[in-house]
């Protein structure tokens, strides 16, 4: 058989497009195109691999083992939660909310019966100095002992021996000292001069290097501090004053104060 030159030329290109069967994955040939579609075959292949199946452990190798993964923390997350009917414990956040609940009721019980109606009592109750916290409000108001009466002041103008310390106010009772004031009339160094304070037996000693600091009015020359205090005693206050100078110095002191 013979074959015209222009029937060989297409044979010849057909097979040029077939190739062969050891072509390499490409597009130059028939056979290099399904060289390239087993190629590709084998990658989706190794990828099925990475899916994995339904029966996979929960873990990290596979897509199906993670998923089984993400489900384990799932019920772990709604155990701990719990749900709303959980009764009171520490088994999960709504037992624990429970819990809590209950401890609320308790307390609010505990408030109504005891702390209301037996110790703070109701605006109705008979002054008295040891019954409820309404009658006893009712016995103070009665007896006007709500607020201190008419200031009182103490005076004290003498000699102060040095070292020696001279009371100026020593009471007992509840009140509130408004002022206190110290000078010496001689022009001593005022250094020398010392307040002591105590108040309800809490004992405070100033020297005048304190007061030049502590009082709101000092003079240097004459040795002279005051201020105003309005602090409160519930038991009793005393005030002193003494000179710390060789020598007896001459000295005067004044306090505020007032009693309930």
């Amino acid at each position: 058989m013979s074959v015209d030159k222009a029937n060989l030329a297409l044979l010849l290109d057909l097979l040029s497009r077939i190739g062969k069967n050891t072509d390499s994955a490409g597009t130059s040939s028939l056979f290099a195109q399904l060289a390239q579609i087993a190629a590709y075959t084998d990658g989706v292949e190794a990828k099925t691999n990475l899916i994995g199946t339904s029966a996979d452990s929960a873990g990290t190798a596979t897509i199906f083992a993670r998923l089984a993964q993400l489900a384990g923390y799932t019920d772990t997350l709604e155990t701990l939660i719990g749900t709303t009917g959980a009764a009171a414990g520490t088994g999960s956040v709504f037992a624990r909310l429970a819990q809590i609940a209950a401890y609320v009721d308790t307390l609010e019980v505990g408030l109504n019966t005891d702390l209301i109606a037996n110790r703070v009592g109701n605006t109705g109750d008979a002054a008295s100095s040891n019954g409820t916290l309404m009658s006893r409000l009712a016995y103070l108001i009665a007896n006007g002992q709500t607020k201190p009466k008419t200031p009182q002041t103490a005076y004290y103008i003498g000699s102060v021996a040095s070292n020696n310390w001279v009371t100026v106010v020593n009471v007992s009772g509840a009140g509130a000292l408004f002022a206190v004031g110290v000078r010496n009339t001689m022009g001593t160094n005022p250094a020398y001069m010392q307040i002591r304070i105590t108040i309800d037996g809490i004992v405070t000693t100033y020297q005048f290097s304190d007061l030049r600091l502590w009082f709101s009015s000092v003079n240097g020359t004459q040795g002279c501090a005051i201020r105003d205090l309005n602090v409160f005693f519930t038991s009793s206050l005393k005030i002193e004053i003494t000179n710390t100078s060789a020598a007896s110095l001459a000295m005067e002191a004044v306090v505020d104060y007032g009693l309930v």
